[in-house]
C-alpha cells in the first residue's frame, strides 16, 4: 500500500500536468469556436452594415442636391405666385410671341377666379387669356408648342387661324390666329377647405 501511494505521489505532478493540457486543449479549442463564432458573426454584421450603408448612399440627399431642391422649390413658388398675377403672365406670353417671331396683337384676361358657391364639384375655372397674333403658319404652331413651356406654362384651350380678313391669299405667308390659353394655378386655401385637405 505503500509503495502504490508513493507512485501515486511520483506520477501525481504527470498526471497534473497532463490534465492541465487536456484543459488547456479543451479550453483553446472552445474559445477557438467561440472566436470563429465570434468573426462570423461580426463579418455577417459587416455585410448587413455594408448593405444599410450602400443604401443610404443611393438614397440620401447630399447637402449640394438639398440645396438644389430647395432652390428649386423657391422659383416654384414664385412662378405659383407670378401665374396669380395677369400681368406677369401677359409679360410671359408676350415674351414667348416675341422669341417665335410673331406680332401680338392683343392679349385679353377673361375668366377663372374660384367657382360659384354651390357648385363645388364642377371643374375649378382657371384664368383664361384670349391672344390675337400675326405670323407664319410655322411660327403659329411653335408659339403654340413653347406655351406649354414657357416660365409660366399656359394651356392651350381653343385656338383658331385664318387669313387676314379681306384678303384672298396670305400676305407673304402670314396668317391671323386668336387663341385661348388658361393658367394653371394651385388650389387656393378656400377651395382646399371645401375639398376637405
Amino acid at each position: 500500500m505503500l509503495r502504490v501511494s508513493a507512485q501515486l505521489k511520483e506520477w501525481a505532478p504527470a498526471a497534473m500536468s497532463v490534465c492541465a493540457v487536456l484543459l488547456t486543449a479543451i479550453y483553446a479549442v472552445t474559445k477557438e469556436s467561440r472566436a470563429a463564432d465570434g468573426i462570423r458573426d461580426a463579418r455577417t454584421l459587416a455585410s448587413s452594415l455594408s448593405d444599410a450603408a450602400r443604401t443610404a448612399e443611393k438614397t440620401a440627399y447630399s447637402v449640394e442636391q438639398i440645396e438644389a431642391l430647395r432652390h428649386d422649390r423657391a422659383a416654384l413658388e414664385q412662378r405659383m405666385e407670378d401665374s396669380r398675377k395677369p400681368s406677369c403672365v401677359v409679360a410671359e406670353l408676350t415674351e414667348t410671341a416675341r422669341t417665335t417671331g410673331l406680332l401680338v396683337r392683343e392679349i385679353q384676361p377673361f375668366g377663372g377666379g374660384a367657382r360659384p358657391a354651390g357648385q363645388q364639384d364642377q371643374r375649378r375655372e382657371y384664368p383664361q387669356y384670349r391672344i390675337q397674333v400675326h405670323g407664319t403658319y410655322s411660327q403659329i404652331a411653335e408659339y403654340m408648342a413653347r406655351c406649354g413651356s414657357q416660365r409660366i406654362p399656359v394651356r392651350i384651350r381653343e385656338f383658331r387661324v385664318g387669313r387676314i380678313a379681306g384678303q384672298e391669299t396670305p400676305q407673304n405667308g402670314k396668317l391671323d390666329a386668336e387663341l385661348v390659353v388658361e393658367v394653371f394655378q394651385p388650389l387656393d386655401s378656400e377651395a382646399r377647405g371645401s375639398k376637405g385637405t
